[in-house]
């Protein structure tokens, strides 16, 4: 397993979960990680953790084995984090079926 840096893990306190703290943290790493040129970023998962998985897999990390993902590119979690922080479209109300 070649990796040009290693996230052991990310860990939110239960009551902070959901509020966007992890998120944020990924974004603040991944950019360490590109200012390091580190691209490809190995992360220690449990293989019973599937809240973690899903997490690292939205933000773009892949399966690598039992224990690990990688980003192959840890510029996918800057973009992941920076298209879900656009704000949603408006929608018409002749869209939303309000027509008056």
């Amino acid at each position: 397993m070649e990796c040009d840096g290693e996230l052991e893990w990310i860990n939110v306190v239960p009551e902070r979960r959901g509020s966007g703290i992890a998120p944020e943290l990924l974004r603040m790493l991944a950019a360490w990680f590109v200012a390091q040129k580190a691209s490809r970023v190995c992360v220690n998962v449990a293989e019973n953790n599937a809240t973690a998985r899903r997490f690292y897999t939205r933000h773009g990390a892949e399966h690598l084995g039992k224990h690990w993902m990688v980003w192959k590119d840890i510029q996918t979690a800057l973009g992941e984090r920076q298209d879900a922080m656009k704000p949603p479209r408006a929608k018409s109300r002749e869209k939303r079926g309000r027509k008056r």
